[in-house]
């Protein structure tokens, strides 16, 4: 599964999703290219969703109360969404989401498979504020 992942991030497969049908890189370039994104990561969702859930409806011009802002963060959650697959017995989609835990990746990949990643996507880990000397 690890293996198939990383092919996925680093070159595209659609056999895995239709969301992963290219490259990681080849999805993010143009986001990279443009001056009116709004630049959310995995970590600072984790760390304060509020926060950053207010900052995209903001800039989308959207306004929400906290109490819905709360739900859907709720509703949303690695550990809800998780729940559901399971309770439908999705067990294909239920291990696709594996832990959800911030840098999980770091610990879980071998000197090898950092490598590979910092040579194929490095600079682009580096602009977006993630270490690439692992």
């Amino acid at each position: 599964m690890k293996k198939k992942m990383i092919n996925t991030v680093l070159h595209g497969d659609a056999t895995v999703s239709r969301w992963c049908k290219v490259s990681w890189i080849v999805h993010l370039k143009p986001y990279l290219e443009s001056e009116e994104i709004c630049k959310v990561t995995y970590e600072s969702m984790l760390d304060n969703p509020q926060k950053e859930w207010e900052k995209i409806l903001s800039f989308l011009g959207i306004q929400r109360s906290t109490s819905e802002i709360e739900t859907a963060i709720e509703n949303q959650s690695f550990a809800t969404a998780k729940k559901k697959f399971k309770e439908i017995k999705d067990a294909y989609k239920a291990s696709f989401l594996r832990k959800g835990e911030q840098g999980y990746w770091v610990k879980n990949f071998s000197k090898k498979e950092k490598h590979i990643f910092a040579a194929e996507i490095g600079q682009e880990l580096q602009y977006l504020g993630y270490p690439v000397d692992l």
